[in-house]
């Protein structure tokens, strides 16, 4: 399965895809606006997971888990590891990589993917960014999540709870069920608004399966 691959992720518009080790020798790359990023692992070996992690401690607490839950946790054949939003690309990825490796001695808020940090040679990971408007990074992390649990069984990696945010239909279509006969009509709306290519797949296999969009059941 390619799903969410690294091809995926930059025909919906993602951008940079800078190495971990990359970004920690600087940012300039990295716009300012808000947006969508993600962290990739463009490998298809299995994983080695470390026993302790070497990230932040944010507020004392060890980012550490159990080898079991990393096993439990691994999507495999997933390159997309990591689905995040941001008001400010430059600020929210530069913590990211700064909380990455900071140990115990720094406390640095980026709680969210810690998984990550667990994963040898997590250095070569690729980080691709999108930016958007405001009001859209919400929805349309729900929506890049919820398309990836539904391609996949479950949500990515590092991803261990499922975003917030409005309904999906209501970014873009129009208030009523998108069913499996109208699915040329829906295609032409996400034609007409330029709605992702990703977005619209996740809508459209959903009303396949006669569901909301964003149902999914994780392991």
């Amino acid at each position: 399965m390619a799903a969410f691959d690294a091809t995926d992720i930059r025909q919906e518009g993602f951008e940079g895809f800078f190495s971990v080790l990359a970004l920690r020798a600087g940012l300039s790359s990295v716009p300012t606006s808000p947006g969508m990023y993600a962290v990739l692992r463009l490998t298809d070996e299995p994983p080695e997971f470390l026993r302790k992690s070497p990230a932040s401690w944010y507020k004392r607490e060890d980012p550490t888990v159990p080898l079991e839950r990393l096993r439990n946790e691994w999507v495999e054949e997933a390159e997309t590891l990591y689905i995040g939003q941001a008001k400010d690309l430059l600020e929210r990825i530069g913590l990211l990589i700064e909380f990455s490796d900071a140990g115990p001695d720094k406390s640095v808020f980026h709680w969210g993917g810690r998984l990550l940090w667990q994963v040898a040679e997590s250095d070569d990971f690729q980080v691709a960014w999108m930016a958007t408007e405001p009001s859209e990074c919400r929805p349309l992390e729900r929506v890049l999540v919820d398309g990836f649990a539904d391609a996949w069984g479950r949500m990515p990696f590092a991803n261990l709870q499922r975003p917030a945010g409005r309904s999906l239909a209501g970014l873009a279509f129009p208030p009523t069920d998108v069913r499996a006969n109208q699915r040329e009509e829906a295609a032409s709306c996400a034609r007409t608004v330029q709605m992702p290519r990703l977005v619209f797949m996740s809508l459209a296999r959903a009303s396949q399966l006669n569901s909301p969009p964003g149902a999914f059941h994780s392991d």
